[in-house]
């Protein structure tokens, strides 16, 4: 799953300030709204309650993707005004709806996503809603190349109004797609070569995806398992550049390469298309740690921001706004938001923003950010702007 995490400034609203154990270090922003998100679901999974991702919506909206308990539940998408901090619209979505991104598109909102009911064909389609009423008016479907599997898609609308679509294959690379965001039409397709990485990998199967803001540099992450037998494998975290012409920039990137494995929860890209993912992993000798890891523009190796830091938080996503990283995941301790300076790699202490679950993050340019979560059973927005 994958989503575009750049916000329009969002609408000021009064502020209350978050209550955190150092202030001093704390992020550097304070609640604005806090907004209970109800979708009503069928049994057994009861109310959707578990938000995919928030993202910017039609006409300054925010757009929050909420899942069931189970799989078989479905998800459904929430409409919410920055305006007034309400719920505007709530639009259940096809059975069997697995989201990766959802977007404002001529007024519309849109999901894009996996569509899959427990039986027939598996397809990936565009579910197209109406903001005021929740009403889904339009289903595309988007055809895809031959040997795809669906469990490992992502998908981001750029800032060129191209909706971009990575796509895991059975017992080959990945593609990447560029999609019209109303018709469905694939417009191109280019595999993405995983080099050395990749040869005779077991698996590869993409976990994340973005774009830059200016839509020049496109970035993904793929996972590659290779078995070695008796119960061992090797997988490492890979990062695929290309620009928007789907022409790699540079050759595949391995994070951490020295490390026994390394798993990536989450990638983003700077406006000067810096690329910044998230990895755990093992250090030879050591317990596992969690990293912020960095690609400048032109370099072909990736460097850890945190140095042997533990950012002692399990990154679920990331954003990119300005100078600043904003690191969304949680812990044993609940759904956390901690921000990372971009040019020094220091990372703030997590504010907690409830004890339950993982949260989902989007920033805009102006230092208003919207976090989701998990919290008491209820899927929750929070607004926050800076202190």
């Amino acid at each position: 799953m994958s989503r575009s995490r750049l916000l329009s400034p969002l609408l000021l609203l009064p502020a209350v300030v978050l209550a955190t154990a150092s202030c001093t270090a704390a992020p550097p922003v304070q609640e604005a709204a806090r907004i209970v998100v109800t979708v009503p679901g069928d049994a057994p999974a009861g109310d959707h309650a578990d938000p995919r991702a928030v993202l910017p919506g039609p006409d300054g909206t925010l757009l929050v993707l909420v899942a069931g308990a189970v799989p078989e539940a479905g998800a459904a998408l929430a409409v919410v005004g920055t305006a007034d901090a309400a719920v505007r619209s709530v639009a259940p979505l096809a059975p069997g709806t697995d989201p990766d991104t959802a977007f404002g598109w001529e007024g519309s909102a849109v999901v894009a996503g996996v569509v899959w009911p427990g039986s027939g064909p598996v397809a990936y389609a565009l579910q197209v809603v109406d903001p005021a009423s929740g009403a889904v008016t339009a289903t595309v479907p988007v055809e895809l190349p031959e040997g795809a599997t669906l469990s490992g898609t992502s998908a981001v609308l750029g800032s060129d109004g191209v909706l971009y679509l990575a796509v895991s294959r059975i017992d080959d690379g990945p593609v990447l797609l560029t999609v019209h965001p109303a018709t469905g039409e694939v417009l191109a397709s280019a595999p993405l070569d995983l080099g050395d990485p990749g040869e005779g990998a077991d698996l590869v199967a993409v976990t994340d995806l973005a774009v830059a803001p200016d839509g020049e540099t496109v970035a993904v992450v793929a996972q590659v398992l290779d078995r070695q037998g008796a119960g061992r494998s090797d997988e490492h975290a890979v990062v695929l550049t290309v620009d928007a012409g789907l022409a790699p920039l540079r050759d595949p990137v391995v994070i951490a390469p020295e490390w026994s494995s390394s798993l990536a929860s989450a990638v983003n890209v700077g406006r000067d298309g810096t690329v910044y993912a998230t990895a755990s992993g093992r250090p030879e000798g050591t317990r596992s740690v969690e990293s912020l890891w960095a690609i400048a523009p032109g370099g072909d190796t990736a460097t850890s921001l945190t140095g042997d830091d533990d950012l002692d938080v399990a990154v679920a996503d990331l954003a990119v706004a300005g100078g600043t990283i904003w690191l969304a995941g949680g812990t044993v301790a609940g759904a956390l938001l901690s921000s990372a300076d971009a040019a020094t790699g220091d990372v703030s202490d997590p504010l907690t923003l409830c004890d339950d679950g993982v949260g989902s993050v989007a920033a805009g340019s102006d230092g208003r950010v919207a976090f989701a979560a998990r919290c008491d059973g209820e899927a929750v927005l929070w607004l926050l702007e800076p202190r």
